[in-house]
């Protein structure tokens, strides 16, 4: 749907990309649920740092995207799989829409290379979907599943806890551009 979404912004007058950001931030919630997971079929968790790449603690993403807008081109979902996994995802998107430095209204390069990362994104979120559409955990014990599960709710409390420690950092010396989400300031409904 976040394709659509950029495809039908991309092809109509540039006055409202809230729809697409309203789009993506449900494929944003969506993807909580399987955000940093260390557990689960190895296709799964290989793509993502594709989905997205988080903590961006030198704000690669802002600057990887800055390049690649820049350059006079229409980026294919074929160039796009095989840059840098920070204009490959959520993050990437997350610039193209929020960020004061993109163009995306008035560049229709830039709006197409948008589509083109969404495409990308759907390909990564079809390849995690098929990895586990069988579920991974069904020939272990009933005490091993237990200790899976544990593991599971560990891995996910873990990261939320990450997701606060990173910008609070020390009393007194916040960092806030260390924050998932910052440019759309969505950051809290993520955890």
């Amino acid at each position: 749907q976040l394709e659509q979404s950029f495809a039908d912004f991309c092809s109509a007058p540039k006055n409202d990309v809230e729809p697409v950001q309203q789009q993506w931030h449900r494929t944003m919630l969506a993807w909580m649920a399987l955000q940093g997971q260390e557990r689960g079929p190895a296709t799964a968790l290989e793509q993502s740092w594709n989905v997205q790449f988080w903590p961006d603690k030198k704000n690669t993403t802002g600057r990887k995207m800055s390049a690649l807008t820049k350059a006079d081109k229409v980026w294919t979902v074929e160039e796009i799989s095989t840059q840098s996994v920070t204009v490959q995802g959520l993050g990437a998107l997350e610039w193209l829409l929020y960020d004061d430095a993109s163009t995306l209204n008035t560049n229709s390069n830039v709006c197409e290379s948008g589509v083109a990362i969404a495409e990308n994104l759907h390909d990564k979120a079809q390849i995690i979907a098929n990895s586990w559409a069988e579920n991974p955990w069904k020939s272990l014990q009933k005490t091993e599943w237990e200790s899976e599960y544990i593991s599971l709710l560990s891995n996910q409390l873990e990261y939320s806890m990450k997701k606060l420690s990173r910008p609070l950092a020390k009393i007194g010396h916040p960092r806030p551009y260390f924050s998932e989400s910052w440019r759309s300031e969505t950051s809290l409904s993520n955890l």
